[in-house]
């Protein structure tokens, strides 16, 4: 994803994180469900969780899409908006966790607007 989101400069919006991690969940919840279960305070995962928020600063920074989205959302936002998604694991074949990602998305997206797009 941080390769994704410095090659693409303004076309990796906020939007394009968070639906890159909803694919993954969707195509290896395993994976997705390991890479939570880390919550250990080591030097590596640090690491990972800042390079992660500064792609989610880079996602944020975007002209056009700072006035669709609720002006009050930051980089640290992102951990929780993908604990949301997390949901999309508890499908049991790919066709549920399909299902499960379009609603969660669907439900996120309204709350991540700005009332101006609402």
């Amino acid at each position: 994803m941080e390769a994704a989101a410095f090659r693409d400069g303004d076309d990796f919006s906020a939007f394009k994180f968070i639906e890159k991690i909803a694919h993954n969940y969707v195509s290896s919840p395993v994976l997705s469900a390991y890479y939570h279960s880390v919550l250990c305070d080591t030097k590596a995962v640090n690491l990972a969780r800042e390079r992660f928020t500064l792609i989610a600063e880079k996602c944020l920074s975007f002209g056009a899409q700072k006035d669709m989205l609720r002006p009050d959302l930051v980089a640290e936002d992102f951990p929780l908006i993908f604990s949301m998604l997390m949901t999309i694991l508890y499908g049991r074949s790919l066709k549920e966790r399909n299902f499960l990602m379009e609603r969660v998305l669907s439900l996120l997206y309204s709350g991540l607007l700005s009332n101006r797009c609402v």
